[in-house]
């Protein structure tokens, strides 16, 4: 059984490598994607994603709450890798809402800097990412034998 089966946690992935420099990720829903420099998308890609769908869904979520009526939402993230002369990597995410009046548009700035200031992604992002290593050996000639 998997980790992430074993959680049963919805927000819990889980990354098999297929081969050359690609894996598919999956969650408990089974959904999958393919990932990593050979894969569909690339790990800065869905970082970006996650990032603009949280504030999407927060977004989204409080403004119903508040009576807020949205009549759009899209978003657009740049990854900008680190290079020379700039310490270290950048996202930057552009969310476009569209409301009927400017009384709603302030009330629009007002929720998003709300859901911004309260992201667990946002807060995730300002820290290093922890790992949590786990390498399993085998002995290759073994499982050759094994296979045969």
């Amino acid at each position: 059984m998997s980790r992430s089966s074993a959680c049963g946690d919805p927000r819990v992935t889980e990354l098999v490598w297929d081969v050359d420099a690609c894996g598919t990720c999956a969650g408990n829903e089974g959904a999958t994607i393919r990932t990593g420099d050979d894969g569909d998308w690339r790990p800065e890609q869905l970082l970006a994603l996650s990032l603009e769908s949280d504030l999407m869904s927060g977004f989204i979520r409080l403004a119903r709450q508040r009576g807020l009526r949205v009549l759009g939402y899209v978003s657009a993230a740049h990854f900008h890798p680190r290079a020379a002369g700039r310490a270290r990597s950048h996202l930057c995410v552009h969310p476009c809402i569209v409301v009927g009046s400017q009384a709603d548009a302030e009330r629009a700035r007002g929720i998003m800097a709300e859901v911004y200031a309260h992201s667990e992604l946002v807060a995730l992002l300002r820290d290093a990412p922890r790992l949590e290593l786990d390498v399993t050996a085998i002995d290759e000639q073994r499982l050759e034998i094994g296979q045969s």
